[in-house]
């Protein structure tokens, strides 16, 4: 497909031809490069649906920088259609990314100065000392992959996305839990705010596990009191489909005290009003982080009140997977994997019920008549079977037929109807002054 020619200045030529597309052509000093080039061009023909750029194009993408292509996704229709937490936080991002590879042209970002990146990224510190977290790092990542594909797709500067391949890091799961001695402290230090929208706000993620972005951007619109519910369209979910939240009582009356307080030309069951009059979601940060200082709680974000919504329903209730996954609003059911250790203590009888199948009550019983050093000793041996059925409230008479006689066995049978009818405090025959040796064995 492609041809390599040494040319009278020492350089080599790239040609490659495809039918129905354009011949490329490109000039390296060594043949190191060119065979590189070449590679890459084919394996984007070979593997992606859009065609690689002809020679007039590659020069005008070779003068575009990263920076260039980060301020044109900035202005697109992709970046105004997302969320407005969204926005702001790839707009935390950006400067990141411009820092270390800003001046790179994008026809010469490959996948090793990428990762490179992601190393370096991963060495520095925070403002306050501490080093930048993998999720951090992987959503910047993340953030890179998400401009390339828009270059290499309807924007057509360049074959092929350079991400494709890069290892993400992988971020530590937090299993933050609130105890009830940090709950009360959250729950008296909210009281006596005198704003009491935090204090609703923290209610209505507590009973409901929501999202705090899906409850800063509550609309009145999205309350339907007949059905006791909140019905979100898409453009309020992270997923961005449709979802319903059946309230409980407590969640349904905090609701309607927020929507009925707040004020009415506000679109937002939680929202601020900003110094020019406009109202926007609720802006819950700084106070949140003030309220945990106070109640003497640390490391403890809004968020974790999800995780710790979803464990307790994991802990306390038989819903299924799918079940708790429609109350929370996880579009996939495998993110509640990490959850399934929760229910240990539920499974119990059935984990006993699995033990009592196992065991072969037969086998048990001969293995330890073996294991008796008085085994040879046949009267021994039958009395301890026949103190045994007396001992059993439930005994099961072919299992004893194996060890007895049968005129052991209708002796027996006598004694414990006798036993039965007879008043005692106790029903323990091991506790009775039944013997085996009041019959003839």
């Amino acid at each position: 497909m492609g041809t390599i020619n040494k040319l009278p200045s020492g350089a080599y030529r790239v040609r490659i031809r495809r039918l129905g597309s354009p011949v490329l052509s490109r000039t390296f000093p060594t043949k190191r490069e060119a065979e590189r080039w070449q590679s890459e061009q084919e394996s984007a023909l070979a593997h992606s649906s859009t065609l690689p750029l002809s020679v007039r194009d590659y020069k005008v993408a070779a003068r575009v920088t990263l920076a260039d292509l980060v301020e044109r996704y900035l202005g697109s229709e992709h970046f105004a259609a997302k969320r407005p937490k969204t926005q702001r936080g790839e707009r935390i991002k950006v400067p990141h990314l411009i820092r270390h590879l800003g001046e790179y042209g994008i026809t010469k970002l490959n996948a090793s100065l990428i990762a490179a990146y992601r190393d370096t990224r991963l060495k520095e510190k925070t403002v306050k000392g501490t080093p930048v977290s993998r999720d951090q790092v992987r959503l910047e990542v993340a953030l890179l992959c998400v401009i390339l594909n828009l270059a290499a797709g309807e924007w057509q500067l360049i074959p092929a996305n350079p991400c494709k391949g890069v290892r993400k890091p992988k971020g530590m799961e937090r299993d933050r839990r609130l105890d009830e001695a940090e709950e009360k402290a959250l729950r008296l230090t909210l009281m006596r705010r005198k704003d009491n929208r935090l204090l609703r706000f923290f209610l209505v993620a507590f009973y409901t596990g929501m999202r705090a972005g899906e409850i800063a951007e509550l609309k009145k619109s999205y309350f339907n009191v007949e059905r006791r519910c909140l019905d979100l369209p898409p453009a309020a979910t992270k997923s961005n489909k449709s979802k319903r939240i059946v309230l409980t009582d407590h969640a349904y009356n905090i609701l309607i005290q927020a929507a009925n307080d707040v004020e009415e030309a506000s679109p937002f069951i939680f929202s601020s009003k900003s110094r020019n009059g406009e109202y926007h979601p609720f802006d819950y940060g700084c106070a949140w982080h003030r309220v945990l200082r106070k109640a003497g709680i640390s490391d403890l974000h809004f968020h974790d009140l999800r995780h710790e919504f979803v464990s307790r329903l994991f802990e306390n209730t038989k819903l299924s997977d799918g079940q708790i996954a429609s109350l929370t609003g996880h579009s996939d059911p495998r993110s509640l994997w990490r959850y399934k250790h929760l229910r240990s203590e539920l499974l119990r009888p059935d984990v006993q019920e699995v033990s009592d199948m196992l065991v072969n009550r037969r086998i048990m019983s001969e293995i330890a008549q073996e294991m008796d050093p008085r085994q040879d000793d046949q009267n021994y041996a039958k009395d301890s079977w026949a103190l045994r059925l007396l001992m059993d409230a439930n005994p099961d008479w072919a299992f004893y037929r194996l060890h007895l006689d049968a005129d052991d066995i209708a002796e027996l049978k006598k004694l414990k109807e006798e036993y039965s009818q007879k008043p005692s405090k106790s029903k323990n025959p091991s506790e009775s002054t039944i013997s085996t040796q009041a019959f003839k064995i």
